[in-house]
């Protein structure tokens, strides 16, 4: 929980600071942006035989799946369908 409200606070000050140096910006710079979506997502119709060994494809949460991190030489995994945390070297 406080995890949360720091977040919340972090936020609300980087709203308010962004937008006050915004204001007192003269500059007509274009805005450029680009959206990473699907890009970080392994899905079936990507490359259907990385799913090969999985028996039930369409529950797939992840807590089933090791990703190896070549940087840390460790597997990380996700926990409880995936909706809290990332396991690394999960027995």
């Amino acid at each position: 929980m406080v995890y949360l409200a720091f977040l919340l606070f972090f936020n609300l000050i980087s709203c308010f600071l962004s937008s006050s140096h915004a204001q007192n910006a003269n500059l007509n710079l274009p805005l450029r942006a680009v959206n990473l979506g699907n890009w970080l997502v392994t899905e079936g119709w990507m490359q259907p035989s990385r799913f090969d060994g999985i028996v039930n494809k369409d529950l797939l949460d992840g807590t089933q799946v090791q990703f190896l991190s070549t940087r840390l030489n460790k597997y990380l995994c996700a926990e409880s369908g995936g909706e809290t945390i990332i396991v690394a070297n999960r027995a």
